[in-house]
């Protein structure tokens, strides 16, 4: 993922909550916690008396966040053992055919469309963008 830490959280996000519905919950309530400590925050000026929220505001979010960062971390440990275990079979297959082991003739490689999504022009229903005026 090329975007940046936002994009990957969000891709983990979805990965995990796809696997894990208690993640996505916890999630929902994380996210909460913060939008109504920063609403505190944008407050606090015209109400001192809301200092004191902010210490339970962080210590709900902190504890929350130690759960979505356990989560994370899980989640990517078992990811990258499972890509360790494909690297092992794409190694075995390459050394495989190099020494004769298997044979590769006749196979033949489905098509594969690489869709850059950088210069991808589709919009998100699928639908593609026009890109010239049209004449009346």
């Amino acid at each position: 993922i090329k975007d940046g830490p936002a994009e990957r959280r969000k891709f983990l996000d979805i990965a995990i909550s796809q696997l894990r519905p208690k993640y996505a919950a916890l999630l929902t309530k994380y996210n909460r916690i913060i939008t109504q400590r920063n609403s505190v925050l944008k407050d606090i000026h015209l109400n001192s008396g809301l200092y004191d929220m902010l210490d339970i505001f962080d210590e709900e979010a902190a504890q929350y966040a130690a759960k979505i960062s356990f989560y994370r971390t899980s989640y990517l440990e078992k990811l990258t053992e499972e890509v360790a275990v494909l690297e092992e079979y794409k190694n075995k297959i390459i050394a495989d055919t190099v020494t004769g082991k298997i044979d590769v003739r006749g196979i033949e490689i489905p098509e594969y469309e690489f869709v850059d999504e950088d210069t991808d022009t589709g919009n998100e229903d699928g639908s593609e963008e026009e890109t010239e005026e049209q004449e009346d």
